[in-house]
């Protein structure tokens, strides 16, 4: 199975991707692929002022990788794990170390809903206490305008 390429904002000839419990790189826009280990976690989104910082996920946690990939840390506490239900993952752009992980639960399950790290992921909370959601997709982080 192939997971969905995630693209390195700073420089786009960069993509990652996970296929069978491996990781690839590529710097030339998919000319050549790098394979640069092993890993079950499904890569979801690279700091967008960082591409050397990238998140992921396996059924069990919520990672970060400082390195490009070549180590991962579980993600710290405030998640509801294992984290068999997320959703979506969205990194701020105006501001990485501002993250948001959306997670399905199920009817009644406390552990759906939208949850938020203010750390780079060292810790969360749940944003979306006044809301349960059974059937969350997509979590979306939309620029701000301002009115000049």
């Amino acid at each position: 199975m192939v997971g969905r390429p995630v693209i390195a904002l700073q420089n786009p000839g960069t993509l990652y991707v996970a296929a069978a419990c491996t990781l690839f790189k590529t710097t030339d826009a998919a000319n050549h692929w790098t394979e640069f280990g092993a890993s079950p976690i499904t890569i979801l989104a690279v700091d967008p002022q960082n591409a050397s910082t990238l998140y992921g996920a396996n059924n069990n946690a919520l990672f970060k990788s400082p390195d490009g990939g070549l180590t991962w840390n579980p993600s710290g506490t405030g998640l509801p794990c294992p984290c068999t239900n997320l959703s979506s993952f969205v990194i701020d752009p105006g501001n990485p170390s501002t993250l948001y992980a959306a997670f399905s639960g199920s009817p009644g399950d406390v552990n759906g809903g939208v949850f938020k790290s203010t750390d780079g992921g060292a810790t969360w909370s749940n944003a979306s206490v006044a809301c349960r959601f059974s059937s969350l997709r997509a979590c979306v982080r939309t620029p701000v305008f301002r009115r000049w």
